[in-house]
């Protein structure tokens, strides 16, 4: 559900399209980069507890390593309030911060 951040409104701009079987119809999904960042939202606002969205995060990082626009990740993080659950995924990649 959008709240009508900058990050909420910059989403139908960068989603990408992609067959979800091969031969098939594309369909427009999340990128990344927004997945990861709904994602550190997620868990911060649910007190850090939630290591499933944590897990997904690194998930993401390591697949789609090299691949990410991580300058606007950085921006959109200071947006919504998670640099440091961001900057903590990017460099160590370990289990969830307490």
């Amino acid at each position: 559900m959008a709240r009508g951040t900058d990050f909420d409104r910059e989403q139908p701009a960068r989603r990408v399209s992609r067959p979800l079987v091969q031969g098939g119809e594309p369909v427009w999904l999340a990128s990344p980069e927004s997945i990861v960042l709904a994602k550190l939202d997620w868990f911060r606002k649910g007190g850090g507890l939630a290591d499933r969205q944590w897990h997904d995060v690194l998930g993401i990082l390591k697949v789609q390593a090299g691949r990410l626009d991580e300058a606007r990740m950085r921006r959109m993080a200071g947006t919504l309030g998670v640099s440091d659950l961001l900057e903590r995924a990017l460099r160590l990649q370990g289990p969830p911060p307490r």
